[in-house]
Order: structure tokens, then C-alpha cells, then sequence
């Protein structure tokens, strides 16, 4: 009896201790004035600006009894400047864009605004219902984002009970650690050089929460010159790996800032509001095109990895092409494929890859280590990730590199025969990308790079003119030939005409629209086949004159196709 009236009474004292303690903590804008908001005059409209101007490149920060307020800059692609605005009651807090972060040494149970009915946030954790916030009691840091006008007059924080290593609730022990890049570089060099990444792999670190990225362009700390503000830039096709101690799992991770819609979590599928949530050790990320970071927290504590199963979804060609014509990537796919030959292979320093053809799609495989040669067809399905290369289909391992195989298909023989098209079909075609193709009677002109000297080879499409905004003609639409593969020799472009060839090479896009040729060979029409007319001209005429495709000598060419020292080119 002694024993439970003393249990008792530990619990009511613990109880009336806690209540004690958590004492609300206003942050009250209203009585705020200079200089705790430098610039701010009593009728401020402007002069409150969070900028570089006022000498808050990196925000405004306040502190008042432990709690610690940060409100960002505006997001760079927002016109109006986050501010102090000089009202009848005392200056109101707005913003626009970015974060407002509330921080507190103890643990945060509830956070309630008092603002205007304009009011347009979300937080990183917890439930924000109308204005107010409610958390675990655990939280010891909540990053609002601002989505629109918001009016603020004060803040009200009320504490959890007990600290936020575990106490004053059945929940584990929980760390909420958040690197806010724009407060913090975290080793990194902050730039606005459009030329500088950071070292490949990247790594970086609060407390014991490890961030870890790799890709081909890695990621870098960027500084928007007109606003000061800093973000971090994580790029399309890399991998971000946020790891914890072994013992500990990764709970929840909430990444914020301008652009985070396009972040894919560990299962391959897009982030719903930049959240995710599990139980791994050490989850990965990857995104579809480039992310713009302000933030990540990352909850965690003890427990026991919970393994993703993994789905992979069914995927054509023709849908393969679509996908990667977005740009948009997908982890996990099953490619199913029908009869598909393998067109073209080969091996570019440590990298290696094929180009396979079904129907009018084509789509390459880069760096699997299926091995497969050309002549080679192809009958089932292979998992893998969609990664387009400049909005060219390609595939490359799967997550899981082992189920990256050739399991559930079978193998053949087939004829490798390039498909023919002509240059104006290839300029902006969307058909047979990635495929080996050979362009028929292309004209060929020469540009030299200002930078190096070195020339550079265009394919002609002259049904496809360009003009100015006067409706002024300005030349014919162009499609680079270039040297992918290594080694090939370009023959000598005279400059006095344009004549024609025809290409054999590899297909590919070199953005959405624009379209580029990965050479392989370049022989003059009819090269191989000289029982023509016009090898006889082309054989027996080297004095200058000039001729039609019939041989007949012409004096002044109108436009078309003519014949010159034994090599066609296009009158304009």
C-alpha cells in the first residue's frame, strides 16, 4: 500500500513539476521595434525587407527565452521581398516564400499563430491544422514553408513536458536534426560560379546524421547573386544517402525549399510534399530533374530496418520513349520487349553499352554488363531504371544491380540494317531515338569554335528555314555530327559549296527539341554503288563546271542539287 501511495504521489508531483514548466513563449511581432528589426521605421513598408540590402543576406534571427526564430530570404523566383510591415498595431511579419524556423532547447508541443486570414504554411513535421501546430512533445525544431502571403502578428510556443531525449512520453528517444543550408555551408564552398561542384562523392554531417552524394554532377551550395540566398542544388540521376549509426534507423525525412517535387525515396516513387517515411538504416534519394534545397530533417532513433519491397513497373518501348521525351526518369522498371535487336555495342573507356531496336523505338543500355552484341534479339523482359540521357531513352542497372539480368529472356540472331531517313525527318523526329540510323544525301556545312578552333560539323535541313522576329531569313535549321564514340576522321568540308553525304550513326537527342547525330561513318552518295549517272560525272569532272544530277553542264544553277569537281551540293 505504501509502495502505491508513494507511486502515486511521484506521479502528481511529476505531473504538477511538467505543468510548472511549460510555460508559453510569445513572440509577440506587434511590440517588436528597431533594433530588433533593423530598418524598420514606424510607417515601414520596404525598409523592414529580410534582404541583402538590410544586411540579412542569410535571414532574420530573433531569441527570447530559449526559443530561436529564423525566417530565410524570399525563394529567387519570388518577387516580393519576406519583410517587417509597419501596421497601426506595430509592425506584422509577411512573407511570401521560404521557411520560418522555430527552434527551442527543450522539446515543442504546440505552436499557435496569430495571424490574418492570410495564411499559407506547411511544416516539415508534425500536424498543422489551420494555425496551429501540434507535435509529439518529442520536436525540438519545426521548418515552416511559405507557399503565399502570410501575415503574422505573434507567436505562441508551448513546450512539451520532460526533454526531447524521451521523456514525457511512451515514444522512443528520437533526434530531429535539420541541416538548413541556408544558414550553414556545412564544409561546402557557397558559389554562384555556374563551373564549380562539389568533390564527387560529396559528404557532410550534423551530430551523427551523414549525408553522402554522388552523380555525375554531384551537387553544390549555391548562391543566387540578385538576393544573396542560398540553396542547395541536388542534380538529376544522382543518389543522396542520408545514414545514421549502426543501431539506429532513419524514422522520417522532410526535405524543403524552392524546388523539392521531383525527389524520389528509396522505393523509387516521387515524394509526397518532400516527405518520407520508414525504417532504414541508410536510405537513398535520387531525383528527376534539379532540386533546390533549403532544408532537410531528419528523424531517427533506435529500432530495426523494415526492408522496402520493392514493385517494378511494366514498360514498353513506346512508353520508354514517351517517358524519357519528358525527361522524366523512373526507378524499377520491368522493359518488356518483343523480337528487339540490338542494332550497335560498344566499349568507351570503363564504359560500355548497346542500342536496341523494336518496331520504331530503340533504346540503350548503358553500363548493365548484359554484354550483348549487335545481331543479337532479344524476347522478354529486363529490370532496370529508366534514366534518359538528354531525353534519350537509356536504361541502366537497377537499385538492386543482381536482378539486372538476362533471367527472363531469350536470346536470338537477327540483321542489323540502319533505318533510313532523310535530315528534315531527323531534325526534331521522336521516333527511333537511340537507334542506328543512316541520314541519306545530308548536307554537310563546317562552324569553327571560337574557343578551340577546331571545327564542327552540321547536318543542313533546309525544310526547316529560320527566320528572324521580322520575318527576315536567317539560314536553314542545323543537327550536329559528333564524335561519341572516339576516333572517327571527319573528311575535308570545302568551303566553297555544301556537299551532301550520307551518315551512318547513332540517333540521338541533345535536348527536347534539338537532335544530334554519334557519327559513325560518312560516305559520299552512291559511294558504294557507282553504276550511276553520276559517277560518271563524278569520275570524269574535276574542272570547276559545274553540272546537274543528269550531267549535263549547267552555266548558273538555280536552287537545287548540283555536281562540282565531282561532289554534290545544294544551290541556295
Amino acid at each position: 500500500m505504501k509502495k502505491t501511495l508513494r507511486y502515486l504521489l511521484l506521479a502528481v508531483l511529476t505531473t504538477m513539476f511538467g505543468a510548472a514548466q511549460a510555460q508559453d513563449i510569445v513572440i509577440d511581432f506587434n511590440a517588436m521595434s528597431t533594433p530588433t528589426i533593423p530598418g524598420l521605421s514606424a510607417t515601414g513598408v520596404s525598409d523592414g525587407d529580410i534582404s541583402a540590402e538590410n544586411g540579412l543576406a542569410n535571414g532574420w534571427s530573433y531569441s527570447q527565452d530559449g526559443v530561436t526564430i529564423i525566417v530565410s530570404p524570399k525563394d529567387p523566383s519570388n518577387s516580393n521581398e519576406n519583410r517587417f510591415w509597419g501596421t497601426s498595431n506595430g509592425p506584422q511579419l509577411r512573407c511570401y516564400s521560404g521557411t520560418i524556423t522555430i527552434s527551442y532547447t527543450s522539446s515543442m508541443k504546440n505552436i499557435v499563430f496569430d495571424a490574418t486570414s492570410n495564411f499559407n504554411m506547411t511544416a516539415n513535421t508534425g500536424v498543422l491544422e489551420g494555425k496551429t501546430w501540434e507535435g509529439s512533445g518529442q520536436t525540438t525544431r519545426v521548418v515552416f514553408s511559405v507557399s503565399k502571403n502570410t501575415q503574422i502578428n505573434k507567436i505562441t510556443i508551448t513546450p512539451g513536458v520532460g526533454n526531447a531525449q524521451g521523456g514525457g512520453g511512451d515514444e522512443p528517444p528520437v533526434d530531429e536534426p535539420t541541416f538548413d543550408f541556408t544558414q550553414n555551408d556545412y564544409g561546402m564552398t557557397a558559389t554562384s560560379d555556374g563551373n564549380i561542384y562539389e568533390d564527387n562523392p560529396c559528404t557532410f554531417s550534423s551530430g551523427d546524421v551523414s549525408v553522402t552524394v554522388t552523380g555525375d554532377k554531384g551537387c553544390r551550395l549555391w548562391i543566387t547573386e540578385s538576393s544573396g540566398a542560398q540553396d542547395f542544388r541536388f542534380y538529376k540521376a544522382g543518389t543522396m544517402t542520408i545514414s545514421v549509426p549502426q543501431g539506429k534507423v532513419v524514422q522520417k525525412v522532410v526535405f524543403t525549399g524552392n524546388k523539392v517535387s521531383a525527389m524520389c525515396g528509396p522505393d523509387g516513387k516521387t515524394l509526397v510534399d518532400g516527405t518520407w517515411e520508414g525504417s532504414l538504416n541508410a536510405p537513398s534519394f535520387t531525383c528527376t530533374a534539379t532540386q533546390y534545397i533549403n532544408t532537410i530533417t531528419v528523424t531517427y532513433g533506435t529500432g530495426s530496418e523494415i526492408p522496402i519491397e520493392v514493385t517494378y513497373t511494366d514498360m514498353t518501348m513506346s512508353e520508354a520513349t514517351a517517358k524519357s521525351l519528358e525527361g522524366t526518369a523512373m526507378k524499377n522498371i520491368n522493359l518488356k520487349l518483343n523480337n528487339a535487336l540490338v542494332v550497335y555495342d560498344f566499349v568507351k573507356g570503363n564504359n560500355e553499352g548497346f542500342f536496341v531496336r523494336e518496331g520504331d523505338y530503340a533504346i540503350e543500355f548503358y553500363n548493365t554488363g548484359l554484354g550483348l552484341k549487335a545481331g543479337q534479339t532479344i524476347t522478354g523482359s529486363i529490370k532496370c531504371n529508366l534514366s534518359p540521357y538528354n531525353y534519350t531513352p537509356e536504361v541502366v542497372k537497377a537499385d538492386d544491380a543482381s536482378v539486372t539480368n538476362l533471367n527472363d529472356v531469350t536470346l536470338g540472331t537477327g540483321t542489323v540494317t540502319p533505318i533510313e531517313m532523310t535530315a528534315d525527318e531527323a531534325y526534331n523526329g521522336e521516333t527511333h531515338l537511340g537507334d542506328l540510323v543512316v541520314v541519306k544525301e545530308a548536307p554537310v556545312v563546317t562552324e569553327e569554335n571560337e574557343d578551340t578552333g577546331a571545327l564542327m560539323y552540321y547536318v543542313q535541313c533546309t525544310g526547316h528555314p529560320q527566320y528572324d522576329k521580322d520575318n527576315n531569313f536567317t539560314g536553314y535549321g542545323e543537327m550536329r555530327i559528333y564524335d561519341y564514340f572516339g576516333g572517327f576522321t571527319f573528311p575535308e568540308i570545302p568551303a566553297s559549296y555544301v556537299p551532301t553525304f550520307d551518315i551512318k550513326a547513332i540517333y540521338v537527342a541533345n535536348s527536347k527539341t534539338t537532335r544530334r547525330l554519334w557519327v559513325l561513318d560518312m560516305k559520299t552518295p552512291g559511294q558504294e554503288d557507282e553504276a550511276t549517272a553520276i559517277q560518271a560525272v563524278t569520275t570524269e569532272q574535276t574542272d570547276g563546271a559545274i553540272y546537274n544530277l543528269q550531267g549535263q553542264r549547267i552555266s548558273q544553277p538555280a536552287h537545287g542539287l548540283y555536281i562540282q569537281n565531282g561532289r554534290k551540293y545544294i544551290a541556295k
